[in-house]
């Protein structure tokens, strides 16, 4: 097959002229096709990365991901290499997401999401990421968020455990219903690939338990099962964050082997930090219940997680690792270097497209998740003392 030959020059104008004649900072991803990149069907693909003095090539397939996100006129990818490369410093995979961030004008919801939640304990997962920006056959596609794709290396599963599996928005923590995207894989297992007796086994077991009322057997059951601190932690992320649409789904589920307990791993925290479901400005005028989780709303009954979550949200105010100090931080890492970068984005995808609520800029935006954030930790240490 013929590939394009990448016209680095021309998207490198392109970001000299929007950014203010700043050469950019930030790494550079160059993917190459001939064919129409789709949904459905991996199309193969020409990959370099550079970064600095290092550079990698590889080839592979690409195709575009997302639910929601389909909508946007800016698309996301997942690539899979023909061989494992440790792109940025991540450590080596084959699989990688390439996030739009599009309906996010900040870039920063979904990073400092993933970057707390690890931050709350070594045995937290969440994706690693590197910013950059992506050319397509030689254009400029505006800013980007590299990403681990959470699989079974990634979640540190032990391949040759029968019981080690994964799960992607799993409904098992519903109370409703849902029309699955695959007939015979209703729990959206996603490792082993397109599910297993096991697993189907497994989650029904959970969600028939959790749509029963909560038993004097209940507590030991679900502490043998489930990663108390891990579903804590997750807890607290979603209610700092305010993120509503993570309460039943934008979440990996987990084991990985047959000693270990189920963990939550969080994605896509994009809707959060001072915005809703649909992007509109929230300040809390709405805030989260994640007690709509069967699972978080049975653990709430007793006292002895209750006493837990009050625990761990100490422990994480007490350390500063849950601090407007902290936060602040968090966003002052990456600002300098992506008020630049989202000038060009801005340039190529406008403040003011149709999907946006609004037409506020990164800086505008960037002050709302600083506001928020003023308003929700104080609400929270109150919330969490009368536990």
């Amino acid at each position: 097959m013929k590939w394009y030959t990448s016209c680095w020059w021309v998207g490198w104008l392109l970001v000299m002229l929007t950014a203010g004649c700043q050469q950019p900072a930030l790494p550079a991803m160059h993917l190459s096709t001939t064919d129409t990149i789709g949904v459905e069907t991996p199309v193969p693909v020409r990959m370099e990365y550079t970064s600095g003095k290092e550079h990698w090539a590889s080839t592979g397939t690409i195709q575009r991901r997302g639910g929601m996100s389909l909508k946007y006129e800016k698309h996301s990818y997942k690539i899979e290499l023909d061989k494992k490369t440790g792109l940025a410093g991540l450590p080596e995979d084959d699989d990688w997401i390439i996030h739009a961030s599009a309906i996010d004008k900040t870039f920063l919801r979904n990073t400092i999401s993933y970057t707390w939640f690890r931050e709350m304990s070594e045995l937290n997962r969440a994706p690693a990421f590197r910013y950059m920006e992506l050319y397509l056959n030689g254009d400029y596609r505006g800013l980007y968020i590299l990403m681990e794709q959470l699989e079974s290396t990634r979640l540190g599963l032990h391949k040759k455990d029968s019981t080690a599996c994964i799960f992607k928005d799993p409904p098992v923590f519903r109370s409703d219903t849902i029309e699955p995207q695959d007939a015979g894989n209703y729990y959206q297992q996603t490792y082993p690939d397109g599910g297993n007796a096991y697993g189907t086994a497994l989650m029904t077991q959970i969600r028939t338990r959790l749509l029963a009322a909560p038993d004097s057997s209940f507590s030991a059951w679900s502490k043998a099962l489930f990663d108390w601190n891990n579903i804590a932690d997750w807890q607290i992320l979603l209610l700092l964050t305010n993120n509503g649409d993570g309460v039943l789904k934008n979440f990996y589920l987990y084991r990985q082997d047959a000693s270990a307990p189920l963990r939550v791993a969080p994605w896509d925290y994009d809707h959060s930090f001072g915005r809703d479901g649909d992007y509109e400005y929230n300040m809390l005028a709405t805030v989260v219940e994640p007690e709509r989780n069967l699972l978080i709303k049975n653990l709430m009954y007793l006292p002895e997680y209750r006493q837990l979550l009050a625990a761990r949200w100490k422990a994480l105010r007490a350390s500063g690792i849950i601090s407007n100090e902290h936060f602040i931080g968090l966003i002052d890492a990456q600002y300098h270097l992506l008020q630049s970068a989202t000038a060009a984005n801005s340039a190529l995808w406008p403040d003011n497209s149709w999907w946006y609520f609004d037409d506020n800029n990164f800086e505008q935006e960037v002050d709302i998740m600083k506001q928020f954030m003023e308003l929700r930790i104080p609400q929270l240490d109150t919330w969490m003392a009368d536990l």
